[in-house]
């Protein structure tokens, strides 16, 4: 994990790295006063991507927020909601459409579309919504001389 300079984001990366994840822990996790937290998704779009930066395509809004969602399904509804939100044009990335296997099963039997709506702790999104000047966090190293590594935010 990268963390920005600041007593802050140093604090809050010390706290977040001493956290053990027990299967039997299934409970709400207790903040530090410091770090700002709502169970309300428009309260809290609002705080991350304010309406009016939104659509006037003011990338700097990105600048220095994170978002923390154990489950891959949040995250993918709120950034539903923010890209329903821009004026922006979106265009539709495909991850796999394919089966490819070794195994004596019919590859057809999976279409497309069926792959692409796979999603689970460690895949990536089945299909990746882009617009111009939304927020990108690389969740994977893929060039690290360019900086493209875990943790990147990109706009």
């Amino acid at each position: 994990m990268r963390v920005l300079d600041g007593d802050d984001n140093r604090r809050f990366a010390t706290w977040l790295s001493n956290l053990s994840y027990p299967p039997a822990m299934y409970w709400a996790i207790e903040f530090p006063d410091y770090k700002q937290v709502t169970n309300d998704r428009t309260t809290l779009r609002e705080f991350v991507n304010p309406l009016h930066q939104i659509q006037s395509s003011d990338t700097s809004l990105f600048h220095d927020r994170a978002i923390l969602s154990s489950q891959n399904d949040e995250v993918e509804r709120f950034n539903d909601e923010v890209a329903e939100i821009s004026n922006t044009v979106s265009r539709d990335y495909f991850y796999l459409d394919e089966v490819r296997t070794g195994e004596s099963i019919n590859p057809t039997d999976y279409t497309p579309e069926y792959l692409r709506q796979i999603t689970g702790q460690g895949l990536a999104a089945g299909i990746l919504k882009l617009q111009v000047g939304m927020l990108v966090m690389l969740t994977r190293n893929y060039y690290f001389k360019l900086g493209l590594c875990n943790g990147s935010r990109l706009t």
